[in-house]
């Protein structure tokens, strides 16, 4: 070759320009007159060009006039990995048979089989392992063609190189062997590939992460049922201590958890820091994932360094759902970190109300100050969460306090001014909310916010509950339009007998008969009673459509909250009193979901009433209340009634409990439904048989209603 060539001006150069172009008679001409086959043209000989081009007809016939299949252009480029890099079979098969060295490595130390395998060229790669290529040749981070294939899910390439032995173990420089790449990957096909072939499926990387670690670290649960299925060691920690479970409870992945714990993971298992699953799954607020390691008998106590539970993890993030879960598991409430914070203290500090109304009812040490003397409602009082203020002053806070960690001190530095307001009412008369001007004669029970008495008011017999809400404006006006309401099934609410410090004492109808969940009680013992389940569920239906008709809603709707009466059946209470925003087992898919609860949330719960009064026991009494809620949210739970149910009760449910609030009916029609079917309804049911009962079920039912116009 000439310099004449080199530069692009001899035959020799418009040999390879010619290749380059695809001019097959041109090239042919060339050569028939004796031209170089390795002619080069500006350092780039003419088989490379053709290759690139992806001429193959004239890359034969360069190479049956002796062109060099290794020739190199002046960077050290070579045809075959060319040919590789570009997926240009004809031309790769071509070099292969022309005898191309089948393992020349490119400038960044790639060989043409890793290549092959890294593009997904599977006719390339099985042309290279026929030809013998090296198939354990690693590139210089120490990854074979097995891996990237694997790591990039090239099944058919994965096969055909476990075919030809290639070393299915092979580690890269971080200790990452195909397995651990195909698991990271989610590659479900090609882990089956490697651990059919033999791969150590407990290998873990330089980091200590094991390909169960990995799988669930980047969500792959498919591949972490597989690997567990082949029974990995699922308790294999990294070098931070995490352990699969660890990671699968921090990153709310509910399905993981589940398939680890059936597996044998441990719940005990903690990081360097001694935070455990239990912990992590409380930090992100995973309700579902709680109640699974809970059941799995995780440590609800165990404390990570800083002596933080799991309850003070979830307080302080305002995760109720998961604080009652974790309350209904027996936690220590008033246990405190290293800082003396405890549970009460941290959400008071954030402001998350439901959780200091959770806290609150467990009886959580109210006065626990920190190590800097800071009470929940000195930090509450410094924040301006005067909603979290009000219900610790109403539940006993101490609000007299040294100046450095006094409430009402720091609130005025910090321009609070409704705190300030609120907190110099408490001060006036601290506890005074606790004392009304009323004789509570009898305990009848206790409430979420405390004993509930019978007493008289006005004239009637009443009970006493006490309500310490956080919006006052938003229950008195609501507390006010039920005061209006004139319905027999409704328990008349006669007004407040006592007001002080965001405190209320409410005077409601007492009701004699006993709760309807009483009554189930009686019925499931087989006691002797003369009151139709059927008459209970028209007179709830009748107080229902009372309340939707006023335009307010239960909120609680629950047997607990239906009382029976001799005078008129049954009659709902507790309406409009609570703040329906907690979740409970009852509360409908939407509210789960964290819509504000609707008239239609009352008609789900209707359904559930339904349920339980056909069957005498509450929808699935075998679930713990937290698998309940989230079965329902999901829509993975459907309540059922007997074998036995009449169908068009049957069917009256299934409305009721529809997913979609907007497919269920409203309480007029579920009330016209029960009136139209009353009459079928007993010898059906089988719920009252003797003459007494059915007298009184005909006298309460089936006469026309005497009920007054509602008034709003």
């Amino acid at each position: 070759m000439g310099v004449r060539d080199w530069f692009g001006l001899g035959d020799e150069s418009k040999l390879a320009q010619a290749a380059g172009a695809g001019d097959l008679s041109l090239v042919t001409s060339l050569l028939a007159t004796g031209v170089n086959a390795n002619g080069i043209c500006l350092g780039v000989p003419a088989l490379y060009k053709a290759v690139v081009a992806n001429h193959a007809a004239i890359a034969r016939l360069l190479v049956e006039a002796g062109a060099n299949p290794d020739s190199p252009t002046w960077t050290k480029a070579v045809p075959l990995v060319a040919a590789v890099i570009r997926g240009h079979t004809s031309c790769a098969a071509l070099l292969i048979e022309a005898g191309a060295s089948l393992d020349v490595l490119d400038r960044r130390g790639d060989s043409p089989l890793y290549i092959a395998a890294d593009g997904g060229y599977a006719d390339i790669v099985r042309l290279l392992v026929l030809g013998h290529a090296n198939v354990n040749l690693c590139n210089a981070t120490g990854q074979s063609p097995l891996f990237t294939a694997a790591l990039h899910g090239y099944t058919a390439i994965v096969q055909d190189l476990l075919a030809a032995d290639a070393n299915y173990d092979c580690a890269n420089q971080l200790g990452q062997t195909p397995l651990l790449a195909a698991a990271m990957a989610g590659r479900k096909e090609v882990v089956a590939l490697l651990l059919l072939a033999g791969a150590k499926i407990d290998h873990c990387n330089d980091f200590g992460h094991s390909a169960v670690f990995l799988a669930v670290y980047k969500g792959h649960v498919d591949v972490v049922a597989q690997l567990v299925a082949a029974s990995a060691n699922v308790n294999l920690a990294n070098d931070e201590g995490c352990t699969p479970l660890f990671i699968a409870a921090k990153r709310g992945l509910r399905d993981a958890v589940k398939l680890l714990l059936d597996a044998g993971a441990s719940t005990h298992l903690s990081d360097k820091s001694q935070n455990t699953p239990l912990l992590m799954a409380a930090n992100g607020g995973y309700t579902e994932i709680v109640s699974l390691l809970i059941a799995a008998k995780a440590d609800v106590n165990q404390p990570n360094q800083s002596k933080d539970t799991p309850l003070i993890w979830a307080a302080d993030r305002g995760h109720a759902p998961v604080v009652q879960c974790l309350l209904a598991a027996k936690v220590n409430a008033n246990h405190c970190n290293t800082a003396g914070r405890s549970a009460l203290l941290v959400a008071a500090r954030g402001g998350h109300v439901p959780v200091v109304e959770l806290l609150l009812v467990v009886t959580a040490d109210i006065n626990k100050a920190d190590i800097n003397g800071e009470t929940a409602i000195y930090t509450a009082a410094r924040r301006g969460h005067v909603a979290v203020v009000k219900l610790l002053v109403a539940a006993g806070a101490n609000t007299h306090l040294p100046d450095k960690v006094n409430p009402l001190t720091i609130a005025r530095q910090n321009g609070h001014h409704t705190t300030v307001r609120a907190l110099l009412t408490a001060q006036k008369a601290q506890l005074s909310a606790l004392k009304p001007p009323v004789l509570c004669l009898v305990k009848l029970g206790r409430g979420r916010y405390g004993d509930v008495w019978k007493s008289s008011y006005l004239g009637h017999t009443v009970a006493i509950k006490t309500m310490y809400p956080s919006n006052d404006a938003a229950f008195l006006s609501t507390l006010d339009r039920a005061q209006q309401l004139d319905c027999p099934h409704l328990a008349r609410y006669h007004g407040i007998v006592h007001s002080a410090n965001g405190t209320h004492r409410v005077a409601i109808e007492y009701v004699d008969g006993g709760s309807v969940r009483d009554y189930l009680v009686k019925l499931q013992r087989r006691e002797r009673t003369s009151t139709s389940t059927v008459a209970v569920a028209v007179a709830a239906a009748r107080g229902l459509a009372a309340l939707h008709t006023a335009g307010l809603e239960h909120g609680r709707f629950t047997a607990s909250n239906i009382f029976l009466s001799t005078t008129a059946v049954a009659k709902l209470t507790d309406y409009c009193l609570d703040d329906a925003s907690l979740w409970a087992r009852t509360s409908a898919p939407e509210v789960l979901a964290g819509s504000s609860p609707t008239s239609a949330a009352d008609i789900y719960a209707f359904g559930l009433f339904l349920v339980e009064m056909e069957t005498r026991q509450a929808p699935f009494p075998e679930l713990h209340d937290i698998d309940v809620m989230a079965g329902v949210k999901q829509g993975t739970l459907q309540p059922q009634c007997s074998a036995s149910c009449a169908p068009w009760y049957r069917n009256l449910v299934l409305a009721c409990v529809q997913i979609d609030p907007k497919r269920r009916p409203t309480a007029a029609d579920v009330l016209q439904c029960l009136e139209s079917n009353a009459k079928l309804a007993m010898p059906r049911l089988g719920l009252c048989t003797h003459q007494e009962g059915t007298r009184r079920f005909l006298n309460h039912v089936l006469e026309p209603r005497k009920t007054k116009t509602t008034r709003v």
